[in-house]
């Protein structure tokens, strides 16, 4: 269980620490085990047996604990040839962490705020963040100058980096620093489709791009959050266009399954809902 670090308590002895390989099974036990219970949010069978608050309570609080185990031991130093192992094993801890934020941030947004708090999530999330880009930083700094460690989801976690960061004109500069293979990876080529289409307001290519075999899971799961402000945004084009101002405040008809397809709806009921949402 997760205890916050105070300035009166004494820094825990080694042989109170969990070492890397039992931090690695720890972890496994939480995704094997426990995260998957997730299922019964959508279960009708079972879904009165899933307390959705206690699991993710649960699970944040001991992966909040196995993060700050790693930082503890300094698990992400990539200085010291011995410890590439302990390095490589600790990032990739720190990764499931952040797919797990990733994820619950659209399996639970249906959630009240009394079972799921989106703000706690992204908090961690951006420390799980915060941890990785010092290490990529890092451990492309160490391959440039002696040989550093392959670091295999990199350009996943980028890629996650420029989704997140949609609304930031900075990003762009931030990738130029990237390794360039990096750069020119297919993770971080589909999500600069996605940042200069949101910045353009060009909702039809943003909800293709959601909706295209290029758009993984995660990636929508981030997409996600975004899906009412560019939706908002292209109501007010889309009936703006087509209001017929020669007959006053009649308006021309548009098809809803048009509207469903553009706007990546699951359906026309969910377009009927913001229809009546804004009173058209």
């Amino acid at each position: 269980e997760y205890s916050r670090s105070s300035a009166d308590q004494d820094l825990p002895l080694a042989s109170e620490m969990r070492p890397p390989e039992v931090l690695y099974e720890t972890m496994s036990y939480l995704i094997n085990e426990i995260i998957p219970d997730v299922v019964y949010l959508t279960d009708q069978e079972h879904r009165d047996e899933f307390n959705p608050s206690d699991w993710y309570d649960f699970v944040w609080n001991r992966t909040r604990s196995i993060r700050k185990d790693i930082i503890q031991q300094r698990l992400l130093l990539v200085n010291q040839q011995n410890q590439s192992d302990y390095a490589l094993a600790g990032v990739v801890i720190i990764e499931q962490c952040a797919r797990f934020h990733i994820m619950c941030a659209y399996l639970m947004s249906q959630q009240s705020s009394d079972v799921f708090d989106f703000k706690i999530n992204e908090e961690n999330l951006k420390n799980c963040f915060q941890s990785l880009r010092q290490f990529y930083a890092a451990n492309n700094k160490s391959a440039a100058q002696q040989g550093g460690i392959e670091s295999p989801n990199e350009a996943e976690f980028r890629s996650y980096s420029i989704l997140l960061n949609l609304k930031e004109s900075n990003i762009l500069s931030e990738i130029q620093r990237w390794p360039e293979h990096i750069r020119h990876s297919r993770q971080v080529k589909f999500a600069l489709k996605v940042y200069f289409a949101f910045a353009s307001s060009n909702y039809i290519r943003f909800f293709r791009l959601v909706k295209s075999d290029e758009c993984e899971y995660l990636q929508a799961c981030i997409l996600h959050r975004f899906f009412y402000q560019l939706r908002c945004k292209a109501f007010r084009i889309i009936f703006g266009a087509y209001r017929d101002k020669s007959q006053g405040p009649r308006e021309r008809l548009f098809s809803v399954a048009k509207l469903a397809a553009m706007l990546g709806f699951d359906g026309v009921d969910q377009v009927a809902e913001y229809c009546n949402a804004f009173e058209l």
